[in-house]
């Protein structure tokens, strides 16, 4: 009887996996293909044979976009929300062709596509999801050469290319580098002073402009870009606390293109274009002129320049490029070459 039970209960654990491999089979075989956009972290486990250890867009959640009863799980109140509970993302297609991040939730989305994840840890601006494809295995010695960037000190994205079922499984089928890459470089102001440090007294260091350099990364064909400032946006660092900032132009109207707006790229050459921060265009302002972080409320009331927003610690954005759709480019030489995804620079603040 005892064999009996021993046997039972291995022959259960061989068909378990049998269905897991059998299940991640015919999602590879049947599923959705999507590009999932993410950055290498680590090159290689010798335990295990090489592989790339991955995080994704989004691999961190904002609590702007949580969902359901997640909602429900304020900052002040963590604990409410259990480590290792499962979640799910809800994920768009965009023009670019990559999964965007619509909300993530406690329960499945009726329709549309999904990926199923697991909560791994919590912040107050967020949390970090494991989606159960991050790591990504790869023959003997090529594991460190996609570590290995298109265009040397630029940001150029890898994405992947996944398998989704209905439940939310993914798996993962291959990889692609984007094709445009994006390096930035802060115009920095050093204030010369002996004066000692007081409350409201500008900063030594300042940032007053940005240069933000757009390389094509491709190796045969042609990349348009977009160069007019509607295709540049602040956007807050999503893994900073929410709610400190947000830029003036966020939801305007971009203004009709000029031809000269679009520039086209051939195979590793780039394009700089210089954005001064301290105008109008690029001021940010409080969310909640009354909220206060740290003991200091967040001053002044109004719009700001970025090098002037005070708490300097409250403040942190990001560039990023993403061109005008398609139907706004229409009609303009390089139109057709212009790719309508995005790109995201290096988090800054006031002093760098």
């Amino acid at each position: 009887m005892k064999l009996t039970w021993i046997l039972v209960a291995a022959g259960a654990q061989v068909l378990a996996l049998a269905w897991m491999a059998g299940e991640r089979e015919y999602v590879a075989r049947c599923g959705q293909t999507v590009w999932l956009r993410t950055v290498p972290v680590d090159p290689r486990d010798f335990m295990r044979g090489d592989y790339v250890r991955l995080q994704y867009d989004f691999s961190f959640v904002p609590r702007s976009s949580m969902r359901g009863a997640l909602t429900n799980n304020a900052p002040s109140d963590r604990r409410r929300l259990a480590e290792d509970a499962r979640v799910y993302a809800q994920l768009k297609v965009g023009e670019d062709g990559l999964a965007q991040l619509v909300s993530l939730s406690d329960s499945r989305p009726a329709d549309g596509l999904c990926l199923r994840g697991r909560v791994e840890s919590e912040s107050p601006a967020g949390v970090s999801v494991r989606y159960g494809v991050e790591a990504y295995f790869m023959e003997q010695g090529r594991a460190v050469e996609l570590e290995r960037r298109p265009a040397a000190s630029t940001e150029v994205p890898l994405e992947m290319e996944a398998a989704l079922g209905a439940s939310g499984i993914a798996v993962l089928k291959g990889y692609r580098w984007g094709p445009l890459g994006i390096a930035l470089e802060l115009d920095i102001k050093e204030a010369v002073t002996n004066a000692p440090a007081t409350p409201g007294a500008p900063r030594g260091r300042q940032v007053v402009g940005a240069r933000v350099r757009l390389v094509n990364a491709t190796t045969n064909r042609p990349v348009a870009v977009v160069t007019a400032p509607e295709a540049f946006s602040l956007i807050p660092d999503t893994r900073w606390p929410e709610g400190n900032w947000v830029w003036v132009g966020r939801g305007a109207t971009a203004s009709s293109l000029r031809a000269s707006d679009i520039v086209v790229l051939q195979p590793g050459q780039s394009q700089t274009v210089a954005l001064r921060l301290t105008e109008p265009q690029w001021f940010i302002l409080p969310a909640k002129s009354s909220e206060r972080r740290g003991g200091e409320a967040l001053k002044p009331d109004g719009p700001v320049a970025l090098n002037e927003a005070t708490p300097a610690w409250t403040v942190r954005f990001r560039l990023e490029y993403a061109p005008p759709n398609a139907a706004a480019c229409a009609g303009l030489p390089g139109a057709e070459q212009v790719w309508h995804g995005r790109v995201v620079t290096r988090a800054f603040g006031p002093d760098g």
